[in-house]
């Protein structure tokens, strides 16, 4: 199956675009308001909006994925070019904190419609559904940190996909994004963690600690760093509380907790990470990322820090 207009549309449930329209996040890549006839054609479709008719209200803005104008995407397949869309779109979610869901699909050319269906892919938020918006309020930091950096994140994904650690991290996240189950959700978050911060495989936690609290925290005084060093360790108990089969049943508010810090600390990094262009030091090879995440954990000089 192919594309058959010249751009994939992917809504964008629970997000809306207030001051501007569209916005590129690069080369083929966009954000835009959806015109009338988007929710129309779903209406006139009763089976396929019955799980979501009462959450078309939710349906205000749209990503846009045009292979034409991205390098080495013209002529993929159409399961190839869904991944990318999915892909953008878990971006997004990472980087605003928005929590963004993408059930339908349409295929189209112009502002013609010439296919759309299901993607067969449900998200999940902690709290109920709502509006946010990407572009004004707290969430405006992460959309202005996709406009500057996604370029190089989207250049990774369609160079090396499988053998970049830092698809692989954003990947993982956004399975945690696909399940509604906490635990599972916040090993998912953890491993995020470990993708990007582990040099090696002895006390994990306290590198992944030492080194996630100097990425964010090292022009801040030591008291910001000792703080999130602490949540970071709670974290990384609950985490090994979970894959090692003890009884969380009595910790439910306390995972709750610990996931909304995870999933806030997610977006701070991949925040950090856009805005400050640091996707090519994350790709590196695995020596020579070693070495900077070593010196980060102790805070050395590392090409991380600037």
């Amino acid at each position: 199956m192919q594309l058959i207009g010249s751009k994939l549309v992917l809504p964008l449930f629970g997000a809306q675009l207030l001051k501007g329209d569209p916005y590129d996040l690069c080369d083929g890549v966009s954000v835009f308001n959806l015109p009338d006839m988007y929710e129309k054609k779903l209406r006139s479709q009763t089976e396929l909006v019955a799980r979501y008719e009462s959450s078309l209200k939710y349906m205000k803005s749209g990503l846009a994925i045009e292979p034409g104008k991205i390098e080495n995407a013209s002529g993929l397949d159409w399961q190839k070019l869904l991944e990318i869309g999915i892909f953008v779109a878990m971006s997004i979610r990472l980087a605003t904190g928005v929590p963004i869901d993408i059930p339908y699909w349409f295929d189209m050319d112009g502002d013609e419609i010439k296919g759309y269906g299901n993607t067969l892919l449900k998200t999940y938020r902690i709290d109920n559904r709502n509006m946010y918006p990407l572009d004004d309020d707290q969430q405006s930091k992460g959309f202005t940190a996709l406009q500057t950096g996604f370029a190089d994140i989207l250049k990774k994904h369609m160079q090396d996909s499988n053998r970049n650690i830092l698809i692989r991290a954003v990947e993982f996240a956004a399975i945690g994004f696909q399940t509604h189950h906490i635990p599972s959700r916040l090993v998912n978050n953890t491993i995020f963690l470990e993708s990007l911060f582990s040099c090696s495989s002895v006390e994990i936690a306290f590198q992944i600690a030492s080194s996630v609290s100097w990425y964010l925290e090292f022009e801040s005084a030591p008291g910001k760093r000792i703080e999130l060093f602490s949540k970071i360790k709670e974290l990384y108990g609950y985490r090994s509380k979970i894959v090692h089969g003890s009884d969380i049943s009595s910790k439910n508010s306390n995972l709750r907790k610990s996931l909304l810090f995870s999933e806030e600390l997610n977006t701070n990094i991949y925040q950090r990470i856009l805005t400050n262009r640091h996707v090519d030091i994350f790709s590196m090879k695995q020596q020579k990322r070693q070495e900077e995440l070593r010196n980060l954990s102790l805070g050395a000089k590392s090409a991380l820090t600037r």
